[in-house]
């Protein structure tokens, strides 16, 4: 029989045993029908209790020889399984276990298509979809199915290699489809790299040297590539077929044929030593470039290297190929330059899908390819300066030698326990993370560890049927509490005298906590994954592989409610602080807040994976849920919006829990570490800020009742002085050398009247008598040198002398409303925009000199720096195309093509040059453009919303733009690539955004007024340290194929140890933090009309001793506002 119809695996052991065995039993699933027998087992078609179709592969210690290959695969199918859902290359393993009383070990995984009907299903004739399936119906596939298949298969052995693992039997019948996708199947034989095991593998799959080795089984891969594309035995490699040269794709073939040459080197040496190298030809051949070329440019450099720089040059020179050699050496530097624009373009998705953490290794990454040029160097430092800074810090990371699938702090905050798979739970100090306690009994995984109220106690659960109570201080077992299945959960009664256990045997238990005496049971149709206690204790809720949660009564053990469903098992349920809500973690990807007395569902969290754990914080908040696509998440718990950075770690996130004061967040994962994050670091939101900033960013002023004070961003010097009525606006001119200060009086009539008075800003003196007039308007402009002002108000615009004090010209009234006013840089000319129209006016007489007429309403008009050109803006009208237009203002003359949007253009700002304008639009881009051609200059800036507004920085190598969605953004002006992720506004529209601070901060404006900074730090640390500590926020490396890939645990720990003995700052919280950080929740209490909540962050700030008169007068204020806020609401409820 052909190779090419079977696969035929190679183990070595005794045959598979012939003998009937009884169908085995897998905990929720109904075992249909064999689909496969193997060597060591079988594969089952299953049917879970919610429906859905599985597959289910069982293993029998009677096949194996000895005891420790069966514990072998156990092992390695257990460190699999959070590999194969973390990458979609990859068939899911969901659920893994063992009976050892019948001698086998499962584990469940996803079903791969029906290999007739696709994804629909039918057990009586079901047959699984493979690739040997595809290539015995179609003989070979074509060029870009090829392709796309030995990207997607290259991408995931990539990251199966990171973990330190190898596949050791790639081959087409292993390679499954599921929904059209195709991913790596059979994972039997996954082992450590370099594992030694006896001939293992296929024929003509099995690499010369024997499989074991990352190498190999890109070899292995290389013979699969072979097959699919010439539709030949791979026993024929590296024979091609003779009618390759009559099809259109044999250019195509032959340069995939190169990269799989490669693959398949006998000699180890010459192969792909990395998935990664691979896969980086691959998308060489995507992009359209040719492999083949450049491995003889390879083979040449090689060459030319063994014989030294001067032989080089001699060479190049005798053979007269310079120019050769500098055409080779600008086509590397621009797959340099791509390999980093992927790595930009990666960590900027990574951004766009809120995940700051996971950006890290990418701009890192990008970071060290231009390490040593300062100028390209900025860029990235910004990048990863801007994303540190508004992620929360990690505090402490307790590492464990097992997968951890469960912690919580102590209800004092000082400790905390773990629980491990290893049997064992440990406590912690979380101050300096020593091990203070083990647990040691447990002779199965501990799934679940609490502590009771007071601290004293902690109550454990395993897989070996049993819950324990401890002695918290010396790890003492004081008690078993035994059950006939797995105890998924375990925790206290808020008294501490009672128990709540969860059992896989489909019931929850309440237990006498002194006696172990059982006092009730709470029955599901399914297992019983969690339980837990109201507040009050009065109730508990439960949550069931059923797919439903329910609420008892703890007194009586009666259910209370409807059910709570989800689509799938619901691994978790807790309730809110008040009991008014409860929030459930489930297989199918969501979290969901319920009403606790109705069951009416609330909102739903959605989720990349399945989600482990949910809970409130103290305070009742926010949430905090602990996902398997490796993050735990922080959510708005009124809003259901993101509240934080996602919290990495790079394996299944098992829980998540805030600590007492509900600023702390401790994760625990199957990577083996804990991780303790403080979110009071997190400068995800920006501060909220009184100053005004003059046009330019260099001057700042602070206005306190009727006094001013003025600071100036360059020298650092200031000056303060005060205004003698009641202050009602301050408008500065571009480099806030001069302000205008309006100012009101009510006299006795009760008639208001304005003034307004020029003031030298730097000097803090007076420079005009403060004057008033019927047609003052505060909605003002100040000229360049701050002489000249320009007033608008609905339909009439006029000029004044800001010197004097006097009106320059009459009333300028105008058809429609004059949305914009703006001077020139000399002073001398206006411009007014008014319905199609924009007026270049003298700006002594306001009369008119040029009127350019536009299809649609002007709704922005600019000068450019030099004067010699005007850029208008104009709005959407429904009928004609939106644009904008650069013309030239002395003439009157277009300069270049209209710029033209999808949508209406509502702003337009010059770079400093003058030679480019930046346009902002209802369409939900940004777009430079060369104002001279009026043609597009780079790609545009995509938002998620209208961008409302964009400026240039001063030195015009940024732009920042703000969007109507409430955040703003930074550019890199010449590539288009964004510089920072989304910058969060405290409301929900950024009306205004410019640079300030000579480009180091970013000022955002609503259109009321209210404004906020936001920091633009650069990192200027060493580009190493820089690499390491991206690695330890994420838990990854940057340079990847088919995305970020782990560390091991043992260079995390190094890291850590390296980085928090060089920046220590970086892993604590200074108590100025906390204050800020409880201040602002108190303040978001208090807008959310939230008193309870309130008073418990006041609680926490009343602990804290400040030698702060304001700090106690601030203190003060918030606890009576916060006090009149809950007496309100206790006097009426509603």
């Amino acid at each position: 029989m052909s190779s090419n119809s079977k696969d035929e695996t190679l183990r070595v052991g005794p045959p598979a045993t012939t003998e009937k065995t009884p169908v085995p039993q897998v905990p929720d699933h109904e075992l249909l029908r064999l689909i496969d027998v193997g060597s060591y087992g079988e594969i089952w078609l299953a049917r879970n209790v919610m429906g859905t179709y599985r597959a289910v592969k069982i293993l029998y210690r009677k096949n194996f020889e000895r005891e420790h290959p069966f514990e072998r695969e156990f092992v390695g199918i257990q460190k699999f399984e959070p590999v194969s859902r973390s990458h979609d290359g990859f068939m899911d393993i969901l659920q893994v276990g063992r009976n050892d009383a019948a001698g086998y070990f499962y584990y469940v995984m996803e079903l791969a298509d029906d290999v007739a009907a696709g994804p629909q299903i039918d057990p009586a004739t079901y047959a699984p979809r493979t690739l040997r399936n595809e290539l015995a119906r179609r003989t070979k596939l074509p060029f870009m199915e090829c392709l796309q298949l030995s990207l997607s298969l290259t991408a995931a052995l990539g990251h199966l290699h990171k973990q330190g693992l190898v596949h050791r039997d790639i081959k087409p019948s292993n390679i499954i489809f599921v929904h059209g996708v195709p991913k790596v199947a059979d994972i039997g034989l996954v082992a450590d790299v370099g594992e030694a095991w006896s001939v293992v593998g296929t024929i003509g799959f099995i690499p010369p040297e024997g499989p074991g080795t990352a190498p190999g089984d890109l070899f292995s891969l290389g013979k699969v590539l072979y097959e699919i594309c010439t539709g030949q035995d791979r026993q024929n490699y590296p024979a091609l077929p003779k009618e390759l040269e009559e099809t259109s794709s044999m250019q195509e073939i032959l340069e995939l044929f190169e990269v799989i040459q490669k693959a398949c080197q006998t000699d180890i040496r010459r192969r792909y030593q990395s998935a990664d190298e691979m896969y980086a030809d691959l998308l060489l051949l995507q992009a359209g470039k040719s492999v083949r070329h450049l491995r003889t440019v390879e083979r040449r450099l090689a060459f030319l290297t063994r014989l030294g720089l001067a032989a080089l040059l001699l060479a190049l020179l005798s053979a007269g190929s310079y120019y050769l050699a500098d055409r080779e050496l600008k086509k590397q530097a621009e797959i340099r330059q791509q390999r980093i624009g992927k790595f930009v373009a990666d960590g900027a998705r990574a951004i766009d899908e809120g995940d700051l953490f996971g950006s890290l290794p990418w701009f890192a990454e990008a970071l060290s390819l231009v390490q040593g040029d300062p100028h390209k160097e900025e860029p990235h430092r910004l990048r990863l300066g801007v994303v540190l800074r508004q992620c929360p810090k990690i505090v402490r990371i307790f590492f464990e030698h097992n997968a951890l699938n469960t912690a919580e702090l102590s209800p004092n905050g000082l400790h905390l326990v773990t629980g491990s798979i290893d049997g064992t739970a440990a406590v912690w100090n979380a101050t300096n993370g020593a091990r203070v306690a083990l647990l040691a009994g447990h002779t199965n995984e501990v799934e679940c560890v609490s502590f009771s109220l007071d601290g004293r106690f902690i109550v454990s659960s395993s897989m070996d049927e049993t819950a324990r109570l401890w002695e918290a201080a010396s790890g003492k077992l004081l008690h078993v509490f035994p059950h006939s299945a797995t105890v998924h959960s375990a925790r206290f009664h808020p008294e501490g005298n009672r128990i709540l256990t969860a059992s896989g045997d489909g019931k929850a238990r309440l237990w006498d906590a002194a006696t172990g005496q059982l006092l009730f049971e709470a029955p599901h149709a399914g297992a019983v994954r969690f339980a837990s206690f109201s507040a009050d204790g009065r109730q508990f809720v439960t949550a069931s592989a059923d797919a439903t949660a329910q609420v008892w009564d703890a007194a009586t053990g009666q259910r209370s409610g409807p059910p709570l469903r989800h689509d799938d098992w619901v691994y978790h349920a807790s309730f809110s602080p008040d009991g008014r809500q409860i929030v459930t973690a489930s297989f199918d990807r969501t979290a969901r807040i319920w009403d606790a007395a109705t069951g009416q569902k609330l909102v739903t969290l959605s989720h990349a994976a399945a989600v482990h754990s949910a809970q409130y914080s103290p305070d009742g908040h926010y949430l905090v849920t602990a996902c398997w696509d490796y993050t735990a998440r922080v959510w708005d718990a009124a809003t259901g919006k993101a509240a934080s950075p996602p919290l990495k770690h790079s394996g299944n996130v098992m829980q998540a829990a805030f600590g007492p004061e509900g600023r702390r967040i401790l994760t625990a994962s199957m990577d083996g570490m804990a991780r303790l994050w403080d979110l009071s670091a997190n400068n995800w939101l920006p501060a909220p800020t009184a100053s005004l900033y003059s046009p330019k960013g260099n001057c700042s002023v602070t206005v306190s009742n009727r006094s001013v004070k003025v600071l100036d961003l360059t020298t650092g010097s200031s000056c303060s002085f005060d205004i003698s009525n009641t202050l009602e606006a301050i408008v500065l001119n571009p480099d806030g050398s001069r302000m205008i200060a309006f100012s009101s009086e009510t006299r006795a009539a009760g008639q208001k009247t304005v003034w307004a008075q020029l003031w030298d800003s730097q000097a803090g003196k007076p420079i005009s008598q403060p004057f008033s007039h019927a047609s003052l308007s505060t909605n003002a402009t100040l000229s360049q040198d701050g002489n000249l002002m320009v007033t608008v108000s609905n339909h009439v615009a006029q000029t004044w002398d800001a010197v004097q004090g006097r009106a320059l010209s009459q009333p300028l009234a105008h058809r429609g409303k004059v949305p914009c006013a703006a001077f020139d840089p000399s002073g001398a000319w206006l411009v007014t925009a008014s319905e199609t129209n924009a007026f270049i006016r003298e700006a002594m007489t306001g009369r008119p000199v040029l009127v350019l007429s536009h299809a649609n309403p002007v709704h922005h008009v600019a000068f450019s720096p030099n004067g010699f050109y005007l850029a208008a803006s104009c709005k959407a009208d429904g009928l004609r195309p939106s644009e904008a237009q650069v013309w030239e203002a002395h003439t009157g003359r277009p300069i270049g093509e209209t710029m033209k949007h999808r949508d209406g253009v509502l702003h337009a700002a010059f770079s400093p040059d003058s030679q480019f304008v930046v346009t902002a639009s209802e369409d939900r881009t940004a777009q430079v453009w060369v104002v001279a051609t009026g043609k597009r200059a780079g790609l545009p800036l995509r938002h998620n919303d209208e961008v409302l507004e964009a400026a240039f920085s001063q030195d015009g190598r940024r732009i920042v733009t703000a969007c109507r969605g409430g955040t703003a953004r930074v550019w890199d002006a010449e590539t288009s690539e964004p510089l920072t992720p989304a910058l969060k506004h405290l409301w929900s529209t950024v009306a205004q955004a410019q640079f300030i601070d000579h480009g180091r901060s970013i000022l955002t404006k609503r259109f009321t007024g209210e404004a906020c900074v936001s920091a633009l730090p650069l990192d200027t640390r060493p580009v190493g340290d820089l690499v390491l500590l991206a690695q330890l926020l994420s838990g990854h490396e940057g340079h990847s194929t088919g995305g970020v890939l782990p560390k091991t645990q043992e260079e995390l720990r190094e890291a850590w140890k390296q980085l928090r003995s060089h920046y220590p700052a970086d892993f604590q919280v200074s108590e100025d933090e906390v204050w800020s950080w409880h201040e602002r929740e108190v303040e978001k209490c208090l807008r959310a009309k939230q008193g309870a909540p309130a008073l418990f962050h006041l609680a926490f700030l009343a602990k804290t001793e400040s030698s702060d008169a304001q700090r106690r007068l601030q203190l003060e204020r918030l606890r009576r506002d916060a006090e009149a806020l809950r007496s309100r609401q206790e006097q009426s409820p509603q």
